[in-house]
């Protein structure tokens, strides 16, 4: 008994590992993949609950690759759709008598983005795991790493020379991985971040911005740098240093313009920095790495 086709959106959302990969955003699942000459770079189209939408049709390389996705039963929760004559022609295959196929539908919705009080909210009702970390960045919640030694090491040195480059009286305060209240949908808590006032400035909100944040990145390299150099160079922080315990230098960002950062310093051991905010002082790279 043949089996009946099924479109999926799998590598749209990250693939199945086991599964074979196609040129294109997602594939399909069943018999007679190629194409007609005729239909050859067109785009196939599928109307699901009456909306009409382009689907991507990937072609498996190899034949073992194509019987290993024919032997794939359709997924739970397919349902009915109807195809356009063009599409059905390119995904050729057992089509049932009204013309549909078995296809797997994404629904037109969008991911809630949560506020800043909703994220309070949240955790002063206890609704957050407790004790886990969590920084809500561009409306997103995220949940961050445990800390291992290393990262716990770098931290509590960098915290270290941070508080004595940024003594009491100097008219900074110096926040170990506390909240920065960026804007109404972001409020990240990086591993460092100097501002301006003193402890009782901040007891009813947190600070607005900072003259320099620091993050101490091993796991979290590509989010502290993908999503944390856009939100600090939007909000107005002059100075994001990223020290990356993967590669053991310092990463120097400067001069913000919109969301990215025109200036990218790579110190190593041996280098020295100064912050922009104390330009008298100067910090060894050295000091601050485990």
């Amino acid at each position: 008994m043949s089996r009946r086709p099924a479109v999926s959106n799998r590598e749209e959302a990250g693939g199945d590992a086991g599964a074979p990969r196609g040129k294109t955003m997602g594939f399909v699942r069943g018999r007679g993949l190629q194409p007609s000459r005729r239909d050859k770079g067109r785009q196939p189209r599928i109307s699901i609950l009456g909306v009409e939408r382009l689907i991507a049709v990937s072609e498996p390389a190899d034949r073992q690759a194509r019987r290993s996705l024919q032997d794939r039963p359709a997924p739970a929760g397919a349902l009915e759709c109807r195809v356009s004559g063009q599409a059905r022609r390119l995904l050729r295959g057992p089509w049932y008598p009204s013309g549909g196929i078995r296809a797997m539908a994404i629904a037109a919705v969008e991911a809630h983005h949560w506020s800043r009080d909703e994220y309070q909210r949240l955790a002063s009702s206890g609704l957050l795991p407790p004790g886990q970390k969590m920084e809500l960045i561009d409306g997103i919640i995220y949940d961050m790493a445990a800390q291992n030694s290393l990262h716990a090491t770098g931290y509590r040195l960098v915290e270290e020379a941070l508080r004595e480059t940024f003594p009491k009286g100097s008219g900074f305060e110096v926040r170990g991985q506390l909240p920065l209240d960026l804007s109404d949908i972001s409020m990240p808590e990086p591993d460092a971040a100097v501002v301006q006032g003193s402890i009782r400035d901040f007891r009813d909100q947190h600070p607005r911005t900072a003259v320099l944040v620091v993050e101490v990145a091993d796991s979290s390299l590509l989010h502290d740098r993908k999503r944390k150099i856009p939100l600090y160079a939007r909000s107005g922080i002059q100075e994001y240093w990223i020290l990356n315990l993967v590669r053991r230098t310092l990463e120097v960002y400067r001069d913000p313009q919109g969301e990215v950062y025109r200036t990218r310093t790579i110190l190593r051991t041996g280098d020295m920095v100064s912050p922009l905010a104390r330009p008298d002082a100067v910090l060894a790279v050295s000091d601050l790495l485990p």
